[in-house]
């Protein structure tokens, strides 16, 4: 998708928020287990629509042996609500369209935006990543993610 190559399954990582309380607001130890150039995320947010662009709605932490980094999830800027024709991201883009029941009601679409985050520290074995809801209105979900080698 995108030029990237994903694994995509029928399981999702989906954090929960205010509107959906019933998921946790975070998912931690992802295991990597290896060094790593780029990761790139598949993903997106539910009920997002009225949420400002500039907002973080959740962020990912790349845990090292000693340290980590965290990148941010932000409505418009790396994703927006899945409904697709929510608006345009500056830093992440729309990757895949498609179609479910509810959309198909109104001749409406879905999307995933990836996301490419460039690792500061290929030297260093990533060994886990974590997942984790600001815990606003938004419910952060990521389909699958990729990996490039150094």
């Amino acid at each position: 998708l995108g030029g990237v190559k994903f694994l995509v399954s029928d399981a999702q990582i989906q954090l929960g928020g205010k509107v959906v309380a019933e998921r946790p607001l975070s998912v931690e130890g992802i295991p990597v287990g290896k060094k790593i150039n780029a990761l790139y995320i598949l993903h997106a947010t539910q009920y997002a629509s009225a949420i400002p662009s500039g907002t973080e709605v959740g962020h990912y932490t790349v845990n090292y042996r000693s340290g980590s980094e965290t990148i941010p999830i932000v409505v418009g800027e790396d994703v927006r609500d899945w409904w697709y024709g929510s608006g345009p991201v500056s830093r992440g883009r729309i990757v895949w369209q498609g179609k479910n029941a509810e959309t198909k009601k109104d001749n409406r679409r879905i999307c995933l935006y990836v996301c490419e985050w460039k690792n500061p520290h290929p030297d260093m074995e990533v060994v886990t990543i974590d997942s984790v809801s600001a815990d606003t209105e938004a419910a952060p979900f990521c389909v699958a993610m990729s990996t490039e080698a150094p």
